[in-house]
């Protein structure tokens, strides 16, 4: 199973695009669908903080995923591809409220650990860790 997060409510039935942040982040520009594994790792590879005011939906399928390239953080986010359409599931939906309390969460444990709050420049393995840690909505704890 694969997890896919969007801050837009999407059909039961995803077509491949081009990412949004491929160009900016130096990955592949062509079409595909990302996923992974865990919910969090989700997060993780889509910067969650920039959706906090807006909240994120997520999907599973049970579809397969080929290996991706050129992701810089795909060795923590274990992110997929699918390549071609894909019937998924809607999940539960990441309110803002549920997202602000996660990123004021965060934000104490940067401070506690002598980070500046600026999250690109955190190791991805330490906000992994954190996330995985988090208590997640009873829906997707499974997942989480």
């Amino acid at each position: 199973m694969y997890f896919h997060i969007s801050p837009t409510k999407l059909s039961g039935v995803l077509s491949p695009s081009i990412p949004r942040s491929a160009k900016a982040d130096g990955e592949p520009l062509f079409p595909r669908i990302c996923v992974s594994p865990t919910v969090s790792q989700c997060m993780l590879s889509k910067h969650w903080v920039d959706f906090i005011n807006i909240g994120l939906y997520v999907y599973s399928t049970d579809c397969s995923a080929v290996d991706c390239w050129k992701v810089v953080d795909s060795k923590w986010t274990d992110e997929k591809w699918i390549l071609g359409s894909a019937k998924f599931e809607f999940k539960t939906f990441l309110s803002p409220a549920i997202l602000s309390r996660l990123h004021n969460k965060w934000r104490r444990h940067l401070k506690k650990n002598n980070f500046t709050g600026i999250i690109s420049f955190v190791p991805p393995s330490f906000h992994l860790d954190w996330l995985k840690k988090q208590k997640p909505p009873k829906i997707i704890e499974k997942f989480w």
